[in-house]
C-alpha cells in the first residue's frame, strides 16, 4: 500500500532510498523491509524441504512474486529486492494478481467435471475478476482467446478498498470513544495488546452473518487499555453508549456499529465496478469475486445485489486463489497475455 500511496502522490519513478515509517512512525528503508521478508520466506520454504529430507536447491525451484495489478514500475522493486535476497533472476517472475487469479478459476473449471460453474466462462466471453484483498481492489477484465490456452488482459482499474479500510474505521471508532491519546499510548506501551486488538478484529469481521441475526460483535479489551483511559482521564470508563455496552472486559458492538465499519468501502467497491461496467463498450458475462475480503459475505451480496445480470461468483478458496493461481502460471507462463487498458 506504500506503493500504492506514492503511486498516487508522484507519478515519477518511485526512489530506491524511499522510507517508510514502522507502527511507531519511525523511518526505516522500504527496500529493507521487503528484502528481508522474500529472504525470511525464501529460506522458510527450503528449511520446510529439507526437514522432509528433501534435497531440493536454490536451482530448482522458479520463483514467483505477485502484485497488485495497479502497480507498474514499482512492481521492479519487486524483482530488485528478490534478487537481492539471492533468488536467481533467471528463476524469478513476476504476476499481476488478478491474472493468476484468472488462470486459477479456468483450471478450476477445468477440474470439475460437472457443477453448476462448470460453463460460466465460454471461449471469447469476457470474465470481470475483482479481487479484493487487504489493501486494494483490483478490476481486470480478462478473455480467453479463440483456440489458445490463454487469457488476455483487457483493462486494470481499481482503488486502495480492501479489508484494510475496514480495520481503520475499526480504530476510528476506538479512537473516537476512548480518545486519540489514549491509543497512542495503547501503541507505545502495551504495543503487543495493541496488536491483539487488531488481530481479534480481523478474525471477528469475517463473521458478519451475526449482522443478519441482529447479534452484537463482541471483542476482548486489554486491560491494558481501560487502565491507560482511567490514568490518562482521572475516570473509569463509562460502559454504556448506543454503540456499545461494556461487560467486564468484553466490548458489544452493535449490529448497526459493526455495519457501519464496511459501508464505505463496500459503495466505493460497488460505484467503481458500475463506472467500469456503464463504460465498457464490451459485455462482462461473469463477474469473479476472489481475494480474501471477497470471503465476506457483506461484500459478495452487495456485489451480487448491484450486479446480477454479470453472474457474480465467488468459488471455493477464494482467498487462495493468487496463490494457487500463482504456482500455475509459474508452471505454464504462456498461459497469460497482457494487453493493459488502464481505465
Amino acid at each position: 500500500m506504500i506503493l500504492d500511496q506514492a503511486t498516487e502522490s508522484d507519478q515519477n519513478e518511485i526512489p530506491r532510498d524511499m522510507e517508510v515509517d514502522d507502527i511507531f512512525g519511525k523511518p526505516i528503508s522500504f527496500m529493507y523491509v521487503i528484502v528481508k521478508s522474500i529472504r525470511y520466506l525464501k529460506q522458510h520454504l527450503l528449511d520446510a524441504l529439507h526437514s522432509r529430507k528433501d534435497e531440493t536447491g536454490m536451482k530448482d525451484v522458479r520463483w514467483v512474486i505477485t502484485v497488485s495489478a495497479l502497480w507498474t514500475d514499482q512492481a521492479k522493486h519487486m524483482r530488485d529486492c528478490a534478487i537481492e535476497a539471492g533468488i536467481l533472476e533467471d528463476a524469478l517472475s513476476l504476476a499481476y494478481e488478478p491474472e493468476v487469479e484468472a488462470v486459477f478459476y479456468k483450471q478450476l473449471l477445468v477440474d470439475r467435471d460437472s457443477g453448476a460453474n462448470s460453463s460460466i466462462v465460454k471461449e471469447s466471453e469476457i470474465l470481470m475478476v475483482v479481487d479484493i484483498g487487504g489493501g486494494t481492489a483490483d478490476v481486470t477484465e480478462h478473455q480467453e482467446e479463440s483456440g489458445k490456452k490463454m487469457m488476455s488482459t483487457l483493462t486494470v482499474s481499481g482503488g486502495p478498498w480492501g479489508g484494510a479500510r475496514v480495520n481503520a474505521a475499526f480504530m476510528s471508532f476506538f479512537k473516537e470513544t476512548f480518545g486519540d491519546k489514549v491509543i497512542r499510548r495503547l501503541k507505545k506501551k502495551e504495543t503487543g495488546d495493541y496488536l491483539e486488538l487488531i488481530r481479534e478484529f480481523e478474525v471477528k469481521k469475517r463473521n458478519t452473518d451475526i449482522l443478519k441475526e441482529g447479534k452484537d460483535l463482541i471483542i476482548k479489551l486489554p486491560v491494558a487499555l481501560l487502565e491507560l483511559y482511567e490514568e490518562i482521564n482521572g475516570k473509569s470508563f463509562e460502559n454504556s453508549t448506543d454503540c456499545f455496552t461494556l461487560n467486564k472486559d468484553k466490548m458489544h458492538i452493535k449490529p448497526f456499529k459493526f455495519d457501519s465499519f464496511f459501508r464505505e468501502t463496500i459503495s466505493n467497491i460497488t460505484e467503481h465496478l458500475k463506472s467500469v461496467l456503464d463504460g465498457d463498450k464490451i459485455s462482462v458475462a461473469t463477474i469473479l469475486m476472489v481475494g480474501g475480503f471477497s470471503e465476506c459475505k457483506l461484500v459478495s451480496d452487495a456485489i451480487k445485489e448491484a450486479f446480477p445480470r454479470q453472474n457474480p461468483v465467488t468459488p471455493e478458496e477464494a482467498g487462495m486463489a493468487v496463490l494457487k493461481g500463482a504456482v500455475l502460471y509459474g508452471q505454464r507462463p504462456e498461459s497469460i497475455a497482457t494487453v493493459y487498458k488502464r481505465q
